[in-house]
């Protein structure tokens, strides 16, 4: 077994200022006389491990940029946020960096890619 990150072992840190984050669904919701499809955003604290869950309607990049606002906005802005390496993840973290960029032009990188064994 591979040593635990550092993210992993932090103590006396906030709730959340090391984060994992990953989807999980479809869950098929009543709108009306139909169903729609929403997808939950699983964010957990890799110290505390605490979960944090936003829904939201599609796997688009803007809902999962808006989901990770609504996650800011109630629980801090995190150190790191970890995830797989999945497709879904690209496009919103290109987005993000642009935005971070385009405020005070650091670069800065918002998701820290880890391979699934």
């Amino acid at each position: 077994m591979s040593d635990l990150p550092v993210e992993r072992l932090g103590s006396k840190q906030p709730p959340y200022n090391h984060t994992d984050v990953d989807y999980f669904g479809p869950l098929y919701v009543p709108v009306r006389r139909s169903t729609e499809k929403r997808w939950g955003f699983l964010f957990t604290c890799l110290t505390t491990r605490a979960v944090h869950l936003e829904i939201i309607p599609s796997l688009d990049t803007s809902p999962r940029v808006m989901g990770i606002e609504r996650f800011i906005a109630r629980r801090g802005t995190p150190s790191t946020i970890w995830s797989d390496i999945g497709t879904n993840f690209v496009g919103a973290e290109k987005e993000l960096v642009a935005c971070i960029k385009s405020l005070n032009g650091m670069a800065l990188t918002i998701f820290t890619h880890q391979g699934v064994t």
